[in-house]
């Protein structure tokens, strides 16, 4: 067939011949010279091939480019090794800033089940910094979080001082403020914990500093049944508290309520403890002891300290003390409280462990009898010589419970009548079982006289031979104490009938059980003077 259009065909020869020695120009007889082929149009575009998809094209080479039809659509580079995408229209962010984002339509992020990953000095693994997995998860300077971790901070630390700044990377993570916020919070409206530190070996799950006095090195509040603070070591300490201030504390415990606890300590594996109801600052529950206290100084260390009174200073007495407690009507208080009426319970107990009968009961009961001061060692007082030494005086002991009382009175025409005190009349017990003992001294000259009618409400004395003098006399008795009783008549205390009874042992320590043997008494020595 012949050719319909030579002048065609001559001009797209020509064009080709030209094309080989210099820059070709499509509506433009002046192409650029920087140009191999430019393009010039007002009202029209350049149109690529158009390919269903870019990865179809057989041996494709660098550089080719294609418009693929098939979703995602748009155009596509050959990179030399894979097909690229070329950036669409608005999904570019500028490092300067972005202006016109839609929420809830532009983002930055994955559209695929891929984490986000940032690096930094490069591509490779461990320049790995941040990474938001697919399901949500933050973690920084690794690639994976334990399980349950929402954000995950990784740091292998170095042993810096505490507060410096030559190495700003000892902590994972680290909090400041420099106002009256906290520099990190943490808060649980549920069942669990608004901060958790855990600790696998021999450092710290939470450490908190503070070098302001009115400033905390760890702070937890909480509003509900759940915990402000809390520490877990399976082998170390759960929380540990630390200053170097001589009027800052390691740990404070503070409860706002008038009736709070301020802190609470549990021992020998207790769940739930026990507070009192009207609050206190420390409140201690354990199964063999709720508090210890130990004073590590040898010659003045004293193991606890408790002042009441609102008493902020405390009388130290310089020799050491296990427990020195002060106030201004009881220095100390000890009770004893079981219930029913029972035996063998004491407010207090004293003990020189090496001592064979330096011990005391204090405040108990034994045998059906109430006790004041129980003690193998010797009941005694102390008064001041003429050089102002203290000097020992001993009271006498007797192997019943005895009241005992003084007088004087005189004859008249040879006898008198004694009448006892009421208040002492009404504590003896006076029967043909329990005599009242009564002896006299007479002060002047007589026949000599006798006790007769002898009673609970007292006795008389009589002169001789029936002599009518008139002498003086002084008198002792000496009765049994009447047993105690309640408001139905109940014996509550044993008294009258007590004589020689047996009582308490020293209690065995852990030291005496193990076979310590004590040492031989020491040498009497002179009494001690108060403490100051």
């Amino acid at each position: 067939m012949p050719n319909r259009y030579p002048s065609a065909l001559f001009a797209a020869l020509l064009l080709s011949t030209a094309a080989a020695a210099q820059n070709v120009g499509i509506g433009t007889t002046a192409p650029a010279g920087a140009a191999a082929l430019e393009v010039r149009a007002t009202d029209k575009g350049f149109l690529p091939p158009r390919v269903a998809a870019a990865s179809a094209i057989a041996n494709p080479v660098q550089g080719l480019l294609v418009f693929q039809t098939n979703a995602p659509a748009g155009y596509y580079y050959y990179t030399g090794s894979a097909w690229t995408q070329l950036s669409t229209v608005g999904g570019d962010w500028a490092t300067t800033g972005n202006t016109g984002t839609a929420a809830g339509t532009n983002f930055v992020g994955t559209t695929d089940a891929q984490p986000l990953v940032l690096k930094t000095n490069g591509s490779a693994a461990a320049n790995e910094r941040l990474r938001l997995l697919t399901d949500g998860r933050i973690t920084v300077n690794r690639a994976s979080a334990q399980t349950g971790d929402l954000f995950a901070v990784y740091g292998s630390g170095t042993a810096g001082a505490l507060n410096s700044t030559a190495n700003v990377h000892d902590f994972p993570i680290n909090g400041y403020s420099s106002g009256s916020f906290a520099g990190f919070y943490g808060e649980n409206t549920g069942t669990g914990q608004g901060v958790v530190g855990t600790n696998t070996s021999t450092g710290t799950g939470v450490y908190g500093v503070n070098s302001n006095v009115n400033g905390y090195g760890v702070f937890g509040y909480n509003q509900v049944a759940g915990i402000g603070v809390g520490g877990l070591s399976t082998g170390g300490i759960g929380i540990n508290g630390a200053t170097n201030g001589a009027l800052v504390t390691g740990v404070r415990g503070f409860n706002q309520h008038n009736t709070g606890t301020g802190m609470l300590a549990l021992g020998n594996n207790i769940v739930a403890g026990t507070v009192l109801a009207q609050g206190s600052g420390l409140a201690a529950n354990g199964t063999s002891v709720g508090a210890f206290g130990l004073g590590t100084n040898a010659n003045n260390g004293i193991g606890l300290v408790g002042t009441g009174n609102n008493i902020v200073t405390f009388t130290n007495p310089g020799l050491g003390a296990g427990v020195v407690g002060q106030g201004q009507t009881f220095g100390t208080v000890g009770y004893a409280s079981a219930s029913p009426l029972v035996n063998d319970r004491w407010g207090g107990y004293f003990d020189y462990q090496v001592s064979p009968n330096g011990y005391a009961y204090v405040g108990g009961r034994s045998g059906g009898t109430d006790y004041a001061i129980l003690s193998g060692g010797a009941k005694s007082t102390m008064v001041p010589d003429a050089q102002g030494q203290n000097r020992v005086m001993y009271c006498p002991e007797a192997p019943e419970v005895l009241f005992q009382d003084f007088g004087h009175a005189q004859l008249q025409n040879g006898r008198a009548h004694v009448t006892l005190d009421p208040v002492l009349a009404r504590n003896v017990a006076v029967s043909e079982q329990h005599p009242l003992r009564v002896f006299l001294q007479l002060e002047g000259d007589c026949r000599g006289v006798y006790v007769t009618n002898k009673s609970v409400e007292g006795f008389d004395v009589v002169e001789l031979a029936g002599g009518r003098s008139n002498v003086a006399f002084s008198w002792q008795l000496v009765a049994n104490r009447a047993d105690a009783t309640d408001d139905r008549g109940q014996v509550s205390s044993r008294f009258a009938d007590v004589r020689f009874p047996l009582g308490p042992q020293r209690p065995a320590t852990t030291r005496q059980e193990l076979g310590r043997a004590l040492p031989p008494p020491p040498a009497p020595a002179p009494p001690l003077k108060r403490p100051k």
